[in-house]
């Protein structure tokens, strides 16, 4: 079987490995899977590897995020954006998360959505912080008399 790198399709099994940076545990599934030899075996993985790290790099160049993580923005939960992006798109955490920042960057109502929305629950937090002082305070002012 001979191999054009651009042509070559992996099986899924090695593909999963392969997107998980396990390359050499790729090839050898590609090996057993295909009867391709070692070095058309390492080229069809190579080539894969580039066109779905090109595919990454489009996609941190998009600005887009999906569906899931533009809904978690409209409610307050950056992580939870960063999260559905990271999945969707197969970035790493730091490039998911600097692809979110740009989305917000490039629609600033969501930005100030968000904002307001952290800052209510930084004052919840305050409350709460508060009221446990204030009840600790009783406590101790009912076992010192």
């Amino acid at each position: 079987m001979t191999v054009n790198d651009e042509h070559t399709v992996l099986p899924p099994d090695a593909k999963l490995v392969a997107d998980r940076g396990r390359l050499v545990e790729a090839i050898k599934i590609t090996r057993e899977q295909t009867g391709l030899g070692l070095q058309e075996a390492k080229a069809a993985v190579e080539a894969y590897s580039r066109g779905v790290q090109s595919q990454r790099k489009a996609n941190l160049d998009s600005n887009d995020i999906p569906l899931k993580a533009v809904t978690a923005l409209h409610q307050g939960k950056l992580l939870e954006a960063i999260k559905h992006t990271r999945n969707a798109t197969g970035l790493g955490l730091k490039d998911s998360r600097l692809l979110v920042l740009a989305y917000l960057a490039a629609n600033p109502a969501i930005d100030a959505k968000l904002q307001a929305f952290r800052a209510e629950q930084r004052k919840a937090r305050l409350w709460q912080v508060i009221l446990v002082l204030l009840i600790a305070a009783v406590i101790a002012g009912y076992m010192l008399n």
